[in-house]
């Protein structure tokens, strides 16, 4: 690895209307020690002769030319070339500012971090909004702080879809070694949340991470025709291979993991039949499959319930470019995520067939009567105008 140097991995599908501004935005970096990857994932558009171009003009440049295999595959065919002591994972069409590689390398200088995590920019239809950098607070974090802090929030906050870290990729520099494994072990059928599946993987490989509040990576929303938004009709089998992927990381025998693993690929099944995925039979085999699944692990994990009316009732709102949830619970983000008392299992291990848990209706027998009624008991519809 080379000291000091930034490998900027920028991932390319069909994208030739925004990738000169991408490609001048990096070369003009205030930090020049960069050696910027270009990985042509099979585009039909002219990009590939443009990267060729731009590789001819500029010596920090490379190219890397491939079939459409998807992010996953592009990325790690960057990680495998990079020489850099750092990596920065970067989309097609989007752009930051120009001293975002300086300023994160002098955080990574301060802190001697692994992971460098900053806050960014949400572009969507002209309008500029602010995201990140998630619920857990800015600030350095060695290991215990961050066995105690982070990995019991960082995938999902007591069950809803809030996080204390966001999975992408493009806000955070890494040191190379600490995320290399993590890139290369992505399943390329993961063509739906792929950077989910490395990015909190290298942080769980992590020592120490430094989470700084300033917006340098400006996120472009929902472009038709992406790398990433491609290839909807595999969802639920993306969805499975993730599974796959997260039950095999040594990051699902922490227990708080594995509690966010099964609560986050519930919501995946959840968004998945909102979006009208799986309307084909192969498909909808396949979220059977991926339902079946995760009904058997809920037995190894222990009791685990979200606190969304808790939440609704402390007010708490998520920060600005986040996903919209229910909230996280009005409790501290540094507390555990798991019940008092609980002791989940090893989310790894498989039984041989699935357990049901006990009805509610049980629950609710025991009550008083006046209970009883209160519970099950409805208030009558209000009546709709005058």
């Amino acid at each position: 690895m080379i000291a000091d140097m930034i490998s900027v991995v920028v991932t390319i599908h069909n994208t030739k209307m925004y990738l000169p501004k991408r490609v001048k935005n990096i070369l003009d970096q205030t930090y020049k020690n960069l050696e910027i990857i270009l990985v042509d994932d099979g585009s039909i558009d002219g990009c590939a002769e443009l990267c060729d171009q731009y590789q001819a003009a500029d010596p920090r440049v490379r190219v890397i030319h491939q079939a459409h295999l998807g992010a996953a595959a592009a990325r790690a065919a960057g990680m495998r070339a990079a020489t850099g002591e750092f990596t920065h994972f970067v989309d097609d069409d989007d752009w930051m500012e120009l001293n975002m590689e300086e300023e994160m390398l002098k955080a990574q200088k301060k802190t001697g971090a692994d992971v460098v995590i900053s806050s960014y920019f949400v572009e969507r239809g002209g309008v500029t909004r602010k995201g990140g950098p998630g619920h857990c607070p800015q600030g350095i974090y060695d290991r215990e702080r961050m066995e105690r802090e982070l990995f019991p929030v960082m995938m999902s906050i007591n069950g809803t879809i809030e996080r204390g870290v966001p999975p992408n990729l493009w806000s955070k520099l890494f040191r190379s070694e600490t995320c290399r494994e993590a890139i290369l072990r992505v399943d390329p059928r993961i063509y739906k949340a792929n950077d989910f599946a490395a990015c909190y993987e290298a942080l769980y490989n992590a020592n120490k991470i430094v989470i700084i509040p300033d917006r340098y990576y400006h996120y472009r929303l929902s472009r038709p025709n992406s790398i990433t938004t491609t290839c909807v009709t595999r969802y639920y089998e993306s969805m499975l291979a993730l599974l796959d992927h997260l039950l095999s990381s040594p990051m699902a025998r922490n227990p708080a993991i594995a509690r966010q693993i099964l609560y986050v690929m519930r919501g995946s099944v959840s968004r998945g039949m909102k979006a009208g995925y799986g309307k084909d039979s192969a498909e909808d085999q396949l979220r059977r499959e991926l339902i079946s699944r995760l009904r058997q692990l809920e037995p190894n994990i222990g009791v685990y319930q979200s606190s969304r009316r808790a939440a609704q009732s402390s007010g708490s709102q998520p920060a600005d470019g986040q996903e919209r949830g229910s909230g996280p619970e009005s409790r501290s983000a540094s507390s555990p995520a798991s019940p008092r008392g609980s002791r989940p299992a090893d989310l790894t291990r498989m039984p041989d067939s699935p357990r049901r848990s006990r009805p509610a209706d049980r629950t609710r027998a025991s009550a008083s009567p006046r209970a009883r009624n209160s519970i099950t008991r409805r208030p009558p519809p209000r009546k709709q105008g005058g």
